[in-house]
């Protein structure tokens, strides 16, 4: 089997970007940072560099909620998120009506966050 290099990571990353929101490709890309809960450090740069930082528009963003309290609110690239043109917007009021789609995407977007800070005492 060979190692995944940077074409393999920008293959899906550019899938993510002609496909849309496709949950199953951010689930191959959570795969290669880590092996039975062991952090694939060398995997785990790779896609931070080349999706977080080469192309952070095909992720959702959460805002926690102030100290005073409030909603959680989402906001996200109008383009790769189009319910999210006009600005943030309360992540209940966005699943609710985004369905379905977005809801996986938005869970398999946050394991591969968890994927990628896996072993690293941030």
């Amino acid at each position: 089997a060979s190692r995944p290099v940077d074409s393999h990571v920008l293959k899906f990353v550019e899938l993510l970007r002609s496909t849309g929101r496709e949950a199953k490709f951010l689930s191959f890309l959570t795969v290669l940072c880590q092996c039975r809960g062991v952090a694939i450090r060398r995997n785990q740069w790779r896609v931070a560099r080349l999706l977080l930082q080469g192309a952070p528009e095909l992720l959702p963003s959460l805002s926690p909620p102030p100290s005073s309290g409030g909603p959680v609110l989402v906001s996200g690239n109008g383009h790769y998120f189009p319910g999210l043109t006009s600005g943030p917007m309360e992540l209940s009021a966005w699943l609710a009506a985004e369905g379905e789609e977005a809801a996986a995407y938005l869970e398999k977007s946050l394991e591969l966050f968890a994927a990628l800070a896996e072993g690293r005492n941030l």
